[in-house]
């Protein structure tokens, strides 16, 4: 789905897709960051076309439920969803095993529900129900797989992120037929257990609750350095891992130097304090110091792309500004509000509002070369209107950090020196 891998996120990234075989019945259990993103990820990297479930709450909207089973999704219930409600799953767990039994491929969501940080959360039993159900009723002789997943976003949240999805190996619910029938929780343990130790390695893994911040702020300032330092490749999936190593390498450092933890969790907090009272970013620290002549170049070539960018903004400016407000405003939930926004950009917005301005154009200008042209021009304008708006961020960022610098500003010296800190300090601590 090219809007999906290409426009609305910038790159995604595929590793051991050939773990998944077509011709077998198989469920895919994948980490659980970013609602309905993370079903589409996975099902725009395969093959065949699978069928996943999803909470039966964002079912209720007539335009919400028709764009979700055209996806192929199925509602399943929860306690809060009403007790009578919850009658309704046997139905849907016995679809789900009819159609393993016909060797399709299901996405289930083994922890159940969605979680805004990069932590693996307690499984729930409804994807070992359904796995161990489906042997069943086939003897254990249906050769049904469970391949763990992970998915990471370089940011859940913004337009344009990246994301990397790894295939773990193969679990082999016939492994676990003895297991489950001594005692069929026991069976059904394991397997959770065998999943939860399948996604970890493909998945980024901060479990300190107390510290997660910090660790996150930690990676933001210091994962290039490390990436350079220890691998170098380029590639999403060769920083997805040194980032997975520096995770590491912190948390054993952590249990050994509790107090030396607190200390630089301080050192980082007041160094992103201090970017947020400035409106700074971090990779404006890092890239400094600037050439003053290299910032003029680069505001003329701002100034020649301008009108580009205009004609971008013009032609895509609902479909970027209707999602935004109504995610912001409406959706509660920050790991639906990109979910929601794509859906309503991408599936919705743009070939309606294109489909009509290109009409338009035609009647206007009754050429049909001068109408495709037009037509053409919309996505990459867009992207450019898109680009452009990063682009002038980052460049007003650099020129305020040059005048502040200019001006001795005891703020930048404070930035500066923290950020050297922090970086000595990860040196020490990952040498």
């Amino acid at each position: 789905m090219f809007s999906l891998r290409r426009v609305f996120l910038k790159s995604v990234k595929v590793r051991d897709l050939e773990k998944v075989d077509p011709s077998k019945p198989i469920i895919l259990a994948p980490n659980h960051q970013n609602a309905l993103l993370d079903a589409l990820l996975v099902t725009t990297s395969l093959k065949q076309q699978p069928v996943f479930l999803t909470r039966a709450d964002i079912f209720e909207k007539p335009l919400i439920f028709a764009i979700l089973r055209y996806f192929k999704m199925i509602p399943v219930y929860r306690i809060r969803d009403g007790y009578d409600s919850l009658k309704k799953n046997e139905e849907i767990f016995d679809q789900c095993v009819k159609y393993l039994g016909h060797g399709k491929t299901l996405i289930l969501f083994p922890e159940g529900n969605h979680g805004d940080r990069r932590h693996f959360r307690p499984l729930k039993k409804g994807l070992a129900r359904i796995a161990f159900e489906a042997e069943k009723r086939n003897d254990f002789n249906l050769g049904l797989q469970v391949i763990p997943v992970g998915i990471d976003y370089s940011d859940y949240r913004k337009f344009r992120s990246t994301a990397t999805i790894s295939f773990g190996e193969p679990i082999e619910m016939s492994s676990l037929k003895k297991a489950f029938d001594e005692n069929p929780q026991k069976g059904m343990r394991q397997l959770n257990l065998k999943i939860a130790k399948g996604i970890e390695p493909h998945m980024i893994e901060i479990p300190w609750a107390d510290d997660y911040d910090s660790v996150m702020q930690i990676r933001h300032v210091y994962s290039r350095r490390y990436h350079e330092r220890i691998n170098g490749k380029k590639g999403l999936l060769s920083i997805f891992d040194s980032h997975k190593k520096l995770i590491d390498a912190i948390g054993e450092w952590m249990k050994e130097n509790p107090d030396k933890m607190k200390s630089l969790s301080s050192l980082v907090k007041s160094y992103f304090d201090k970017l947020k009272e400035l409106k700074l970013r971090d990779h404006v620290v890092e890239k400094s110091p600037y050439s003053v002549f290299g910032l003029i170049l680069k505001s003329l070539a701002m100034i020649i792309l301008f009108p580009f960018y205009v004609y971008g903004l013009i032609n895509n400016y609902l479909i970027f500004k209707i999602p935004d407000y109504f995610t912001i405003t409406r959706i509660k939930d920050t790991q639906f509000r990109s979910s929601i926004a794509y859906v309503m950009a991408f599936v919705v917005l743009l070939p309606l509002l294109y489909t009509i301005q290109t009409i338009i154009v035609a009647i206007v200008v009754k050429s049909w070369w001068i109408t495709l042209l037009y037509l053409a021009s919309l996505i990459p304008s867009g992207l450019l209107a898109i680009n452009y708006s990063f682009w002038f961020k980052k460049l007003w960022s650099r020129w305020k950090f040059v005048v502040l610098s200019s001006r001795n500003h005891k703020d930048i010296e404070f930035l500066r020196d923290s950020r050297d800190s922090i970086i000595k300090t990860l040196d020490e601590i990952t040498a």
